[in-house]
């Protein structure tokens, strides 16, 4: 466009055509100035303005018209954007989600800006939002070819490899090759990136086949060695936290799991795990408050809550509920003999844990009724011993009482546990 414009020779409709499509373009790249001017220049010298009143003219002054204020609110945007963000990085971290709002409203504007595409970057690594970051930056980058190098400053950077580091490891390399190739002058500090991603990346693929070789003192060594190198790392950290779980350690599980969480903020199956750490602990009011953050995590990052999880929550709900029930009237010593007779039982609960807590299996709790067939109902009424006209409190108080009676720890009975299973599976079918 601007190549044909250095024609003198051509028409005025002819030149606000090529003006206005140029900045346009300007407009997309997120060149609000410049696109702003232009259009100007088009209202101000164009056609309409030397009175010509043809469609084409006047439809050519009503493109420039709305360019010119697209053009201004995206200026605004950006402006806000690098203010939000300079606050934001002088300690205000709550300006980061106004710089996230702005940034993406310039987006919407010039869905090919680097400024814009940038401060939404650094907005959603300062908001600990890794794996929306990484995402981000690979998608721009489809759009964008040289985005990975040209168009970054050194602490978004920084940034955009810690995103990548935590969210998308495997891509990690690649990211670093292009932008050696792209900036060589900065090729110092991106080898030494390199050289820093690739041991982290070595020593956390080593204790992970650890893991899985149940081999958890090998494990928590090439854990602790990762940390060493970068302790902001969530996964990581979250991994060394599952190893001590499962060495019945929670206090230092438990630890780990919020040190993890405060790296990134969202963070699902962390937020489950420090729960379950916390029944290990006998903490039953924090461990549901841990249960309450679980679900709000799967709902803000659009994660399937785990049935277990919801089981699970149930039931510590209804014992705490039965707890301070009895509170009311129990002295100080009862009190105390109740919390740590419930001590004794949630560690012995946690370490007895389904399988489904630390393993990837199939969830069969309601594995014995469909729910599409009629018989299913009436097996799992006669389980629990209710009628068909059953009341919400009815089930419930019955399902406590037959826990109680056939819980594996305080009956007596040779097939307990197989009844145990039975009504739990019966509850949930009907709760459901």
């Amino acid at each position: 466009c601007e190549s044909a414009l250095s024609d003198q020779s051509c028409e005025t409709i002819l030149k606000d055509r090529l003006l206005v499509r140029t900045a346009r373009c300007r407009l997309q790249l997120g060149d609000a100035a410049g696109a702003e001017d232009i259009f100007v220049k088009v209202l101000n010298q164009g056609a309409t303005a030397m009175g010509d009143a043809s469609d084409t003219a006047v439809a050519l002054a009503s493109e420039a018209i709305e360019g010119q204020e697209r053009a201004r609110a995206l200026g605004k945007a950006l402006r806000s954007a690098r203010k939000m963000l300079s606050s934001a990085l002088e300690n205000d971290t709550q300006t980061f989600s106004i710089c996230l709002e702005r940034a993406s409203e310039a987006m919407k504007l010039a869905p090919l800006s680097t400024e814009a595409a940038g401060l939404k970057c650094r907005a959603l690594c300062g908001l600990r939002l890794w794996p929306a970051a990484a995402g981000f930056h690979k998608q721009y980058c489809e759009q964008i070819e040289n985005y990975h190098g040209t168009a970054l400053d050194r602490g978004l950077s920084q940034d955009v490899l810690r995103a990548y580091s935590y969210a998308a490891p495997e891509s990690v390399a690649l990211l670093l090759r292009r932008w050696i190739e792209q900036r060589p002058r900065s090729s110092h500090w991106i080898q030494e990136a390199e050289a820093k991603q690739s041991q982290l990346l070595q020593l956390k693929t080593s204790g992970d086949t650890a893991t899985k070789s149940k081999q958890f003192a090998a494990a928590e060594q090439m854990y602790r060695s990762a940390l060493d190198l970068d302790p902001e790392h969530p996964t990581i950290r979250a991994n060394l936290a599952a190893i001590l779980q499962a060495s019945g350690r929670y206090n230092e599980a438990a630890n780990h799991c919020r040190k993890a969480i405060s790296f990134q903020p969202v963070y699902p199956r962390l937020r489950l795990r420090l729960a379950r750490c916390l029944i290990g602990m006998g903490q039953i009011e924090q461990a549901l408050d841990a249960y309450q953050a679980y679900f709000n995590d799967c709902k803000a990052s659009e994660t399937q809550i785990d049935p277990a999880a919801t089981l699970e929550y149930s039931n510590l709900y209804e014992t705490a509920t039965e707890k301070h029930q009895k509170q009311d009237n129990w002295s100080e010593d009862e009190q105390r003999s109740f919390y740590e007779n419930y001590r004794i039982y949630a560690q012995r609960f946690a370490k007895n844990r389904p399988p489904s807590w630390d393993q990837k299996k199939e969830d069969t709790s309601t594995s014995h009724y469909d729910q599409n067939t009629p018989s299913s109902r009436t097996a799992a009424l006669k389980v629990l011993g209710i009628s068909e006209n059953f009341s919400l409190t009815e089930l419930k108080r019955r399902y406590r009482e037959l826990i109680l009676l056939y819980h594996p720890d305080k009956s007596s009975e040779p097939d307990s546990d197989v009844k145990f299973r039975q009504i739990r599976s019966a509850y949930q079918y009907l709760i459901q």
